[in-house]
């Protein structure tokens, strides 16, 4: 509220009242009343849709939507048109996109609407922002990914109907993750961002900003990503070709990984096409090749 000496006058910009919100935190409505019984010169707000009578669903209801709508979208590509400001629902996007395999075909970018998200849930300026987060790219890279089979499984699923997750699903992939082998493991920590970059970046107007950023952190997380013969192996598998042949692996090499395939997918139901099984395999392990 602000009070001067023609009264007190309440200015809310954007708001919803929200019964069961994201975060937790509800709107402080006793406070509205308390100013109410002051005495109230003016209010100022702006709340969408806020002349139509009713009342607006909870936030949480579309994260349910996200849900519908990623399910049923398969491997045809999304695009999302929100408020810039809205720092929960753009979590729940980036949320429901992991939940629904958007993250599980080996090909891995930062999100340009992440570090906008940072940047606006910051108390600062867009340079002051990113000085504070010191964000420091990193990258791990396994010889053997630990989900694979499970991985292959939920992206072909998805591709014949909306894939609904058992209960307790996600844990079971996360304990599959960490006990499961991976062969060598490479970890690559790289240079933060540096304040001349950030700089650099501030002198650019709109997502053009955000783009610079990303692009260098995308470059040093590539750059340290390690590729292993499984890497290449998948890659020339997928393409029908031998280019990395006797380059980066032999041929005892490829006809072990062959048979590692067929291991990881024969645990696997039986009713589920081995063809295109395979070939979403082979791609998770030649995806990075294509990208770096």
């Amino acid at each position: 509220a602000i009070k001067c000496g023609g009264g007190t006058i309440v200015h809310t910009g954007d708001f919803k009242i929200d019964a069961t919100p994201i975060d937790g935190g509800m709107i402080d409505l006793a406070r509205f009343g308390q100013l109410g019984n002051e005495g109230v010169l003016c209010m100022l707000a702006d709340s969408t849709n806020a002349e139509r009578p009713g009342f607006t669903e909870s936030e949480r209801k579309v994260g349910e939507s996200f849900e519908r709508l990623f399910k049923n979208a398969g491997e045809r590509r999304i695009i999302i048109a929100t408020f810039a400001s809205n720092i929960h629902r753009v979590q729940q996007i980036i949320d429901v996109a992991q939940k629904e395999g958007r993250s599980k075909n080996g090909i891995d970018k930062t999100e340009q609407g992440l570090l906008k998200m940072f940047d606006m849930s910051g108390e600062n300026g867009f340079e002051q922002n990113f000085e504070e987060l010191n964000i420091v790219p990193m990258s791990i890279s396994y010889e053997y990914e630990p989900c694979d089979s499970r991985k292959a499984r939920e992206l072909l699923l998805s591709r014949e109907a909306p894939y609904v997750k058992k209960p307790k699903e996600d844990l079971h992939s996360i304990l599959t993750g960490i006990r499961q082998q991976k062969g060598h493991i490479h970890l690559n920590i790289g240079k933060p961002l540096t304040a001349e970059e950030i700089h650099s970046a501030s002198e650019h107007t709109g997502n053009d900003r955000y783009q610079l950023l990303r692009d260098l952190l995308d470059q040093r997380i590539h750059k340290g990503y390690k590729l292993w013969k499984t890497n290449y192996m998948g890659y020339d598998l997928m393409n029908g070709t031998s280019e990395y042949l006797g380059v980066k692996y032999l041929p005892e090499d490829l006809e072990a990984f062959k048979a590692y395939t067929e291991h990881k997918l024969s645990k696997l139901e039986r009713r589920l096409d081995r063809d295109a099984l395979r070939d979403i395999f082979w791609h998770i392990y030649g995806n990075p090749v294509k990208s770096l």
